[in-house]
């Protein structure tokens, strides 16, 4: 049984490597850093995920995100080669850093403030920056400076310089990639294409024709050593770092999640935090899951982290022996596999159609489009916060009723639930703050109807009641004149004159009703009607 696994998972390795090396030689390029150092930080990362990390099956190396939003953050400091490999490994440290400290301070929760839909429309976003930067190289064309808009005006309006070879190149490479992901799913397309490439490259001698290939690499071994900078440097990486920590984190955990393994929050921001670290100090740029080297590897049967550990030696063995066959490869065929692999957040099912959502993702996706990758990322954060205080500001107030069943239940939903005369019964459906009490106050005086005694208000989904919200409950039982204001399910010591405060809405609709027959016993005794009794 255990020699079936480990046989599974060196199958399930072999296979991922047939993904992650060519992707990470594509990926360092859009990093904005030379080919070999995908390569220098690979083992590290798959070595010290597999020790760390929750998910056996989740493959972390060199992804598009985090690659492309690499080379936008550095790109804004320092365009000098060498100082651009100091600033990408730097941010690498920095975005480790931040993700092993908020993992150690079990502050994961953080990451699920990021609304779904802001978060979708900054992917969609970083895809349209990642396609238009490869297709510079997928065209042969010079890239231009600049953002979004004057990269995509520059490709577009000047096809007359495309190279005819390089495109036809990096089109056949992106057509058979397609074609052998739909219909041949198991075989390994990028290495195919890769293999394809390489030996047309090397028998039609493409790079005497204008088409741009990797050239000869160095052994790429690693080494850990922290980045030569400039403290000045280091600061001027802090907010892009904080950036880096949360795509690595929402990518990585999301496709966990899709990958059904359960995986521990505060744990993952650990590993990944461990990981980008080792990738830093080995000089490689941040990385995060690669959604398809991991999808790949569980088809492929993973089972357990030794798939990791197995991918980690396969890759040494290639940066240590194998480099100059990548020497041909032309750079039109890797644009058209990190092209072929970011096209999933450009889906229309990526992003929400209608209603509040779709405006939400609309105006992350132009943030990044218009202003820049860290900017969009920034927007979608704000406009994640604005929803969020909108939401826990907007407490909806539910009436009860006593259930055939037992226990009470909104009278909306439960149209056989009983009302008690006499009694309103009032639920607010979240808890109570400084920020909704005033609303809340307004939907319960709204709810007040009829010939009615008592308002009995049920607490018990806030657990903590700051002075706003016991000033804005003294406010209410003011306003309510005569009819009284009970209190029930409240979980801390509140003191309000004239208001009981009972266990349990039950306790106190017992108690209501108790009242309720002493004060018609007493009327019919005195002769007088119930409903006037007080």
């Amino acid at each position: 049984m255990a020699g079936a696994a480990i046989r599974a998972d060196l199958v399930a390795a072999l296979t991922g490597c047939a993904i992650l090396i060519p992707e990470g030689v594509a990926y360092a390029g859009s990093a904005g850093v030379p080919p070999q150092y995908a390569l220098y930080a690979a083992p590290v990362v798959l070595a010290v995920y597999a020790l760390l990390g929750s998910s056996p099956r989740l493959i972390v190396g060199a992804a598009a995100a985090a690659s492309v939003f690499s080379a936008a953050t550095v790109s804004q400091i320092s365009t000098d080669p060498g100082t651009v490999i100091a600033l990408t490994a730097a941010l690498a440290v920095l975005a480790g850093a931040i993700l092993l400290v908020t993992g150690l301070v079990r502050a994961a929760f953080i990451a699920d403030f990021l609304e779904p839909a802001a978060l979708s429309g900054f992917l969609c976003g970083l895809a349209l920056v990642i396609v238009v930067r490869q297709g510079a190289k997928f065209t042969g064309l010079e890239p231009a400076h600049g953002g979004f808009l004057p990269q995509a005006w520059r490709l577009l309006t000047n096809v007359s310089e495309w190279s005819g070879v390089s495109t036809a190149a990096g089109a056949a490479a992106l057509v058979l990639l397609l074609v052998l992901e739909r219909f041949l799913e198991r075989i390994p397309g990028v290495l195919l294409v890769l293999v394809v490439s390489i030996v047309v490259s090397v028998v039609l001698h493409l790079d005497q024709h204008g088409v741009e290939v990797v050239g000869r690499l160095p052994t790429a071994l690693p080494g850990l050593r922290p980045p030569d900078l400039p403290l000045g440097d280091w600061a001027s990486l802090g907010g892009s770092a904080a950036g880096m920590a949360l795509i690595v984190f929402a990518v990585s955990y999301s496709v966990a999640e899709r990958l059904g393994d359960g995986p521990d929050p505060a744990k993952e921001m650990r590993a990944l935090g461990v990981a980008n670290l080792g990738a830093g100090l080995a000089g490689g740029f941040a990385v995060s899951a690669n959604p398809s080297v991991s999808a790949a590897v569980s088809r492929a049967g993973a089972r357990t982290r030794l798939t990791s550990l197995l991918a980690a030696v396969i890759v040494l063995l290639v940066g240590a022996f194998l480099t100059p066959l990548l020497a041909p490869l032309p750079e039109p065929v890797l644009a058209a596999v990190v092209i072929a692999a970011v096209r999933g957040f450009l889906s229309p099912k990526a992003l929400p159609r209608r209603g509040q959502p779709a405006a939400v993702a609309l105006t992350s996706l132009a943030g990044v489009l218009v202003f820049g990758l860290l900017e969009g990322l920034l927007l979608a954060a704000a406009l994640s916060l604005l929803l969020f205080v909108a939401e826990a500001t907007r407490v909806r107030v539910v009436e009860l009723g006593r259930l055939p069943a037992g226990g009470f239940g909104d009278v909306g939903r439960h149209p056989e639930a009983e009302r008690i005369p006499g009694l309103i019964i009032v639920r607010p459906q979240g808890a109570l703050f400084y920020g909704n009490i005033r609303r809340t106050k307004t939907a319960i005086e709204r709810a007040v109807h009829g010939p009615v005694k008592v308002v009995l208000l049920d607490l018990g989904a806030s657990y903590h009641l700051e002075q706003p919200v016991v000033t804005g409950l003294d406010t209410l039982r003011t306003e309510l004149g005569d009819v009284r204001l009970w209190l029930a399910g409240v979980h801390v010591p509140v003191t309000l004159p004239g208001v009981p405060v009972r266990s349990s809405v039950g306790a106190a609709v017992h108690e209501f009703q108790a009242e309720a027959a002493g004060e018609d016993a007493l009327s019919r005794a005195s002769g007088h009607d119930g409903l006037d009794a007080r």
